[in-house]
């Protein structure tokens, strides 16, 4: 997902672990299997299902991860580390420029992380024209890159697959994968990693004003909190995002998701897939929704619903036995979910 297109965020900002309402099984497995069985959704499971489906997709785009240094427990937070280097793409290219090297040499810069540490951006310029363009990439290695009291650790990988217009400069339109490389952050309290790729296209039309996509056909995530381990992992997944202009919050921000989710969180591992029936919807810098709904779907045509209530609580029904009829239903604050 293009931060460059939604929100500035500082680099460093950021670590993973496990949805901040706890209620997990210790699975260990760090990697998941490609396909597992579907989870069969009950009310021993539901708020495992309901965390790590809302933590690892809606967490893409959590506006709680611009937090800078902050020891919270949740997945948007590494997602907002590994994007905001996208930001940044165009300044590193120039200040590569600006410390030139013999032609063909991919120039590495080396950056201080806020506590103590580095990481290194090298920037491979494909047709040498000093500028971000299609087929230049990026390298990020972080060298115990320390922010408040996280660690960040492991690589970050970056491309250009496609661009019109001048990359940071409205009007433009941008594609670019991005790689995740055991990115790992780790802190008094927890550990975590996350590895995959992910590709995106958006345009950005003006500052409150873009349109994006995202999707990954692999990602996985694991994380120890509390002497609980998870691991997770997204496959098949795609989301949208849109942001237009608002006269009373600035801006109203939509976006919707779908795919497949695998956790360990489960009685074994086992997957369930998730829809947006209702497109979320979030006013201006609110941390969460004010509208949208999420439906999880297990074994059987078991299910969970997630229905925003308001932009602090969200309703969470049960279906276990698969009759489209939800037989429970809590109701429950969005920040134990993500």
């Amino acid at each position: 997902m293009l931060k460059s297109i939604r929100i500035p965020v500082a680099v460093c900002a950021s670590a993973l672990v496990m949805a901040c309402g706890g209620g997990g099984s210790s699975g260990s497995s760090a990697n998941l299997p490609a396909a597992v069985a579907a989870a069969s959704l009950d009310a021993s499971n539901k708020t495992v299902a309901s965390q790590d489906v809302a933590s690892l997709a809606l967490g893409l785009f959590d506006t709680s991860s611009t937090a800078f240094g902050v020891d919270s427990p949740k997945d948007s937070l590494l997602y907002t580390e590994a994007f905001s280097h996208l930001d940044r793409f165009p300044g590193y290219f120039v200040d590569a420029s600006a410390n030139p090297i013999v032609v063909g040499v991919v120039p590495t810069q080396t950056y201080n992380c806020p506590s103590g540490g580095s990481f290194s951006a090298s920037v491979n310029d494909a047709d040498n024209n000093s500028r971000a363009s299609v087929g230049d990439t990026l390298s990020i290695t972080y060298n115990n890159c320390v922010s408040g009291s996280i660690t960040i650790s492991g690589s970050l990988g970056f491309a250009i697959t496609a661009l019109s217009g001048t990359y940071g400069t409205t009007p433009y339109t941008v594609g670019a994968s991005m790689s995740l490389n055991n990115l790992a952050a780790t802190s008094p309290a927890y550990s975590a990693a996350m590895t995959g790729a992910i590709a995106f296209n958006g345009t950005k039309t003006g500052t409150n004003a873009f349109t994006q996509t995202i999707s990954a056909s692999s990602l996985s995530a694991s994380a120890n909190y509390a002497g609980v381990t998870r691991s997770r992992s997204l496959s098949g997944f795609s989301g949208t995002e849109t942001r237009v202009a608002d006269n009373t919050y600035g801006y109203v921000t939509s976006y919707s998701v779908s795919g497949t989710l695998a956790s360990s969180g489960f009685s074994g591992t086992r997957s369930v897939s998730f829809t947006t029936p209702t497109t979320f919807q979030r006013r201006g810098t609110a941390t969460y929704p004010y509208v949208g709904v999420l439906l999880i779907t297990g074994a059987s045509n078991s299910s969970v619903k997630l229905t925003t209530l308001s932009n602090t609580q969200v309703q969470v029904e049960l279906d276990a036995n698969g009759d489209a009829i939800f037989e429970s239903s809590t109701n429950v604050n969005w920040n134990t979910l993500i």
